[in-house]
């Protein structure tokens, strides 16, 4: 797994902590404000003397919601409802950044000694889309999709832009939106099958690369074990003495640059020869080859183009007659998504279904 820093999001509000610029550190607030819908909750509990105080426009005294104040070196708050703000910290010298849509940034040295409190009025900073679309450069902006939890990659992930055009990453979790105007702000919305979405407002600059991390759906996870359940009742007594079937939890271990093929011979290697046929999504792989339809080598490249992060379960089937093997089943996570969706349907029968086999 590489080793950068990545964004940190409160499961319960939604929010983005810090949005890392791979190989610069941390993003400046100044430039650069990412918000998810949703409000915000402390980073992390604290002890030391209270620092507060309030966000309010300048000229208007009206509270600033969900701007941005960071402490450097200690993490961030949204500002409430009433523009507050609150950090516990140690007695000492800090400097203490807030930005917010629509406001110039400001930035600030404070000094903690005991209750402290340092209020904020930020000036009118409106952006002038017509005349910064016009002028302004046109970049790429290049990043990674990762689950928040593992942090391995997430594949055929979406990102939409305001604009319409959706991108989606690819097996390493990759994704480039292309000509994009620097400077000016850009919704961008991230949602893949078993993830909660993600919507933020960016305002790229340069050709930065960002990493977005996606939290895992409960309510999906629920439903993909339901379906896996069905295939666990499904097999019966049929399953092979010596293959193990591997669900998603299993499979993620190798994410990050290894295939299902990869994964089959780590786990599995001494019993390989015994699987003749392949299965994936409910329909035979491979090529007919003598009298057995298809062997796993006749599925290699299926395989070999197949990563762990795509698929949700793999099982192995034993089965009699003639020719007496295992049967190995791969279920995709797109699979899964149809399947829950109505779009696909398991076979009543896997045994009748796999006839070419023998």
């Amino acid at each position: 797994m590489m080793g950068h820093p990545r964004p940190k999001v409160d499961p319960a509000a939604n929010v983005l902590q810090t949005l890392p610029r791979r190989g610069t550190g941390t993003v400046d607030l100044s430039s650069l404000m990412l918000l998810f819908l949703g409000a915000a909750s402390p980073v992390a509990a604290q002890t030391g003397d209270p620092l507060i105080g309030r966000v309010v426009e300048a000229g208007t005294n009206r509270s600033i919601e969900a701007a941005t104040v960071e402490l450097v070196g200690e993490g961030w708050r949204l500002t409430s409802a009433t523009g507050t703000y609150h950090f516990d910290v140690e007695p000492g010298e800090y400097r203490l950044r807030v930005a917010a849509f629509g406001y110039t940034p400001e930035s600030r040295i404070v000094l903690v000694e005991g209750l402290t409190v340092v209020d904020f009025e930020l000036r009118i900073a409106p952006v002038e889309i017509d005349s910064l679309a016009v002028h302004a450069r046109l970049i790429d902006v290049r990043g990674r999709v990762r689950d928040a939890a593992e942090d391995f990659p997430i594949v055929d992930a979406a990102i939409f832009t305001r604009s319409g055009s959706a991108e989606e990453t690819d097996p390493h979790g990759r994704f480039r939106l292309e000509s994009v105007p620097e400077g000016v702000p850009l919704s961008v919305r991230v949602q893949a099958f078993g993830y909660l979405p993600l919507s933020i407002v960016m305002i790229p600059e340069g050709d930065d690369t960002y990493d977005f991390h996606l939290q895992e759906d409960p309510v999906a996870r629920r439903l993909i074990d339901a379906h896996v359940s069905r295939l666990e009742e499904r097999i019966g007594f049929r399953w092979s003495a010596v293959m193990h079937p591997m669900n998603r939890d299993d499979l993620v271990r190798y994410a990050g640059g290894a295939t299902i093929w990869d994964v089959l011979l780590a786990e599995n290697r001494l019993w390989l020869d015994r699987v003749k046929c392949v299965v994936l999504d409910e329909r035979v792989v491979g090529e007919r080859s003598g009298p057995i339809h298809n062997t796993l080598d006749a599925a290699r490249a299926t395989l070999l183009g197949l990563v762990p992060e795509e698929v949700e379960r793999l099982e192995f089937m034993a089965y009699g007659g003639r020719y007496k093997g295992t049967v190995l089943r791969v279920y995709t996570r797109d699979f899964m998504q149809r399947l829950i969706s109505g779009r696909a349907q398991l076979v009543e029968h896997p045994q009748g279904h796999d006839i070419n086999c023998r």
